[in-house]
């Protein structure tokens, strides 16, 4: 739990920083990097450990009337152990996003072997007739020729063959993993977007 709090401290700072200084730039490279060194020092710093020692003097203590020397302090033992319930609920969050990010990978799968595809230069065209917004996974671009003009499509898939040949899709997996293992933390969600 502490190394969460830590790597979600560390994130909310890079996002702190990207919104007060480079939301609105448009170097989208440096961009996206410092977003990924983000990730990264998310879950690297955590693991470093600045160690301070202070001396501090004891104060001897001596027994008195309200507090007598031989008097013993009974601690009440719970029988539930809520660290244990925060552990289950974080468990349970993550196994259930995970389950859910699979499904979505397996659609996306399942789009690619039931539609119609065209491999042209490096890139696999899937053309579908549902009714999506255009998209690229990695070396695959889907779209529905039927919501666009010849022009307008032209262009569109111009746009996205710039994300398949720049890893956007690697930029995403990470960010889906990042708020999955961090999905109580409601800036990783914000970082995710």
């Amino acid at each position: 739990m502490i190394y969460l709090l830590k790597a979600s401290g560390v994130l909310m700072l890079f996002y702190f920083v990207y919104q007060a200084f480079l939301k609105k730039e448009t170097f989208f490279r440096v961009n996206r990097h410092f977003l990924l060194i983000g990730v990264i020092a998310a879950f690297v710093c955590p693991f470093i450990i600045i160690n301070t020692y202070a001396e501090i003097a004891a104060i001897p203590i001596t027994a008195s009337d309200s507090f007598p020397a031989n008097s013993s302090i009974e601690m009440s033992k719970s029988s539930f152990n809520w660290l244990d319930l925060i552990y289950a609920l974080y468990g349970i969050g993550i196994s259930m996003l995970g389950f859910k990010f699979i499904f979505q990978l397996l659609a996306i799968r399942k789009v690619i072997r039931t539609n119609k595809t065209i491999k042209m230069d490096s890139y696999v065209y899937v053309e579908t007739d549902k009714d999506i917004a255009p998209f690229s996974f990695f070396r695959y671009i889907f779209y529905n020729p039927n919501n666009f003009d010849k022009l307008e499509l032209e262009s569109i898939l111009k746009h996205e063959r710039a994300h398949s040949s720049q890893q956007h899709s690697l930029d995403l997996l990470v960010a889906h993993l990042v708020a999955i293992v961090m999905w109580i933390n409601p800036f990783s969600w914000l970082y995710k977007k």
